[in-house]
């Protein structure tokens, strides 16, 4: 609204008006048009006046909550999108005021709102010399600081800087080492996990409910293994976890080799599809007696390397 905008520039309030066809025309005739309130008006406000039936005025009603017409208020716009409202009345008080008692209102709103102008001056004037005053003794003392003990400082933080990177290389060190410790157990954990799994391995099927498992690993090898096909697809799962799969997202090896799978789904293709119900029998998976099954490594986020 041009008007708001205009209120702002010359740090003026904006005295609003807003009348309904229904509304009664005393008010504005015997008061709002009187000689000594419109010149009261002009000399110390800027001036909004709309009707209902006009859809930036209705807007404005709305945002305000006024119900009954007509309707005065008085604003402090603080921002184009933000506005204070420091005083309002409606067609409950205003027929009934007469010119005296309106223009002493609005002077006494009018001075409130002044004497808030000087005291947020003042307040802000006082704080401007206080942050000027810590300015200029802040320099003072850095001079005088940079005069009388410049080469102590320097030697002072030549000694703290040698400190600081002995330590920072000591740390670095040890995270190393504790990082390839952790990572030691971890191989060693795997392996064992799948040494043990491997043990519990019952033989490979043999007769005709036997269906033939192919399965690509992450890595692009694949391995196979024959399973009853009464067996749940559970028994596929820890086949798999049996195998050596070497992560494809692990962008770097270490002295211990390539990161190994950790969590994984099995998928077959066309139509692709996600086994999730590992107590399902091969059988009623309806893959035929010679199933192709993917292995899709689920990604987990690293805190170590972020």
């Amino acid at each position: 609204m041009l008007t708001a905008r205009r209120a702002k520039q010359s740090n003026k309030l904006l005295f609003l008006y807003l009348h309904s066809s229904s509304s009664s025309n005393d008010f504005l005739s015997n008061v709002l048009c009187s000689t000594e309130v419109s010149a009261f008006l002009n000399q110390n406000f800027v001036l909004y006046a709309g009707s209902m039936k006009n859809s930036e005025a209705y807007k404005v009603a709305s945002q305000l909550r006024a119900q009954s017409f007509p309707y005065c208020a008085l604003l402090s716009i603080q921002s184009e999108i933000r506005a204070a409202l420091l005083w309002s009345s409606n067609a409950t008080s205003l027929p009934s005021m007469t010119p005296e008692a309106f223009i002493a209102i609005l002077f006494d709103k009018l001075e409130h709102f002044d004497n808030q102008q000087l005291e947020r001056d003042r307040v802000l004037s006082e704080a401007q010399q206080r942050r000027l005053e810590r300015e200029i003794q802040d320099q003072e003392y850095q001079e005088a600081l940079r005069r009388d003990q410049e080469q102590q400082q320097i030697e002072m933080f030549r000694k703290i800087e040698e400190q600081r990177q002995r330590e920072e290389l000591e740390s670095v060190r040890k995270r190393a080492e504790n990082k390839a410790e952790r990572r030691r157990r971890e191989v060693e954990h795997e392996r064992n996990l799948r040494e043990q799994k491997r043990q519990q391995l019952t033989a490979e099927p043999l007769g005709t409910n036997v269906v033939n498992v192919s399965i690509r690993l992450p890595n692009g090898s694949k391995t196979q293994r024959k399973f009853k096909d009464s067996e749940p697809l559970q028994k596929v799962f820890d086949f798999v976890d049996c195998q050596e799969m070497p992560s494809a997202n692990d962008e770097e090896e270490d002295e211990f080799g390539p990161r190994q799978v950790k969590q994984f789904h099995l998928v077959s293709n066309f139509p692709r599809k996600v086994h999730t119900d590992r107590s399902q029998t091969l059988a009623n998976l309806k893959l035929g007696k010679n199933i192709a099954l993917i292995v899709e490594e689920i990604i987990a986020y690293d805190h170590e390397k972020s």
